[in-house]
């Protein structure tokens, strides 16, 4: 008969039949007893969330960084940009020519007219774009019976002087000198004019002016004079003077071009005269290859006789041309470097020809017309020179 299974709780154990012995009675309450309680489940949450640390364990934040150079220089270049003015809108100019100092506004730098008897003159200022000139009148005399003396001498002070020219076209009371200032930014010029007092030859007084572009200038409207608003300037009201000399000056400029044109002329009737009486024959030449000679050689590098439907090719010492079919040429005639007997030219029936020597020295030029205008061919060999990869070219111009 199997034995019987003991109990493992105290329910069970009251259920236990009273057969059982005492000693297996008293064990089986004593396992019941001292067997541990299964500790509860954690609740769901506990397995996704992590418990709380001590603050006291928990790594400390790393500082923080300062802020790197370029996030530092970002700012500090955006205000710098901010801050810095636009570029000028300030265009630099040629020197104006006579005439436009000519017809340019006038300025009077004071008082002009009369003053107790006498006739008082002022200095004056003209504008032509950035340029300025300025000059005062011989007379020292001004207002209130001052009188700075004779005038001695301009000093330009960060500007230039005048050329005579220039002068006679801006001036119509007969200035000595003048003073040309061109503003560009940063410029301060204080040109000043000396007089000499008529008791006392070895002093000097000056009437002097400062014009300033300052740096930061953005126009010519911010310039200075003296330090405040620039003067008014006017335009003249007679420019008949300026009509004469524009004439004068464009006759003056006709005739030197006239006596140009005709020495030009001259100098190259000279030369064609000297290039036409040819070059002699060389001693000792080989005689020119065969026609069939010329069929098999490969073409000599000459630019621009494609365009005109030529053929180049070298045999030397020998040169030859033949030119047909792609443009209606009409003649040829060497004007340059013909040898007496051994370069021949011709043109027969739109067929253009031509066989010369072509060894050190060689320097040919031959003139083809064609239905649109002459093309010249110019071939060389400078003389102390290895024979040129480039034998020739055709071009426009003579």
């Amino acid at each position: 008969m199997p034995s019987p299974t003991i109990p493992r709780t105290a329910a069970s154990l009251l259920l236990t039949p009273l057969t059982l012995t005492p000693l297996t009675l008293t064990l089986t309450l004593l396992a019941s007893c001292t067997r541990d309680d299964p500790k509860p489940a954690p609740p769901a949450s506990s397995a996704i969330t992590a418990a709380p640390q001590p603050s006291a364990l928990l790594p400390s934040a790393a500082p923080s960084s300062p802020p790197t150079s370029a996030s530092s220089a970002a700012p500090a270049a955006s205000s710098a940009a901010a801050a810095s003015p636009p570029a000028a809108n300030i265009t630099r100019s040629a020197r104006p020519t006579p005439i436009e100092w000519c017809r340019a506004p006038i300025a009077t730098l004071g008082y002009e007219g009369h003053d107790d008897g006498d006739t008082i003159y002022a200095c004056k200022m003209i504008e032509v774009r950035e340029w300025m000139m300025l000059w005062c009148p011989m007379s020292g005399a001004r207002m209130n019976g001052k009188s700075l003396g004779s005038y001695d001498r301009a000093l330009p002070g960060g500007g230039s002087m005048a050329t005579p020219e220039e002068i006679e076209a801006a001036t119509t009371s007969g200035a000595a000198d003048a003073v040309i200032v061109s503003l560009r930014p940063g410029t301060k010029a204080k040109p000043s004019f000396i007089y000499r007092p008529a008791d006392h030859p070895d002093w000097t007084r000056n009437e002097s002016f400062t014009l300033e572009l300052p740096a930061t200038a953005q126009s010519l409207a911010d310039r200075l004079w003296n330090g405040g608003p620039w003067p008014t300037l006017e335009d003249r009201t007679d420019t008949s003077r300026c009509d004469t000399l524009e004439a004068r000056t464009k006759a003056d400029a006709d005739a030197r071009k006239a006596l140009e044109d005709k020495a030009r002329a001259e100098a190259d009737q000279a030369q064609a005269t000297e290039d036409a009486k040819g070059v002699p024959d060389l001693p000792d030449l080989a005689p020119p290859p065969a026609d069939e000679a010329w069929t098999a050689q490969k073409e000599a590098l000459v630019t621009g006789s494609d365009a005109l439907g030529c053929k180049t090719k070298l045999l030397e010492p020998w040169f030859w041309l033949q030119c047909e079919g792609k443009t209606k040429l009409t003649a040829i005639d060497v004007e340059k470097g013909r040898h007496a007997t051994q370069t021949r030219a011709s043109a027969e029936a739109g067929v253009i020809k031509l066989l010369t020597p072509y060894v050190e020295g060689t320097d040919l030029r031959a003139r083809l017309s064609t239905d649109d205008g002459d093309r010249f061919l110019k071939i060389s060999w400078p003389k102390g020179k290895r024979r040129p990869f480039q034998t020739g070219s055709f071009t426009d111009k003579r």
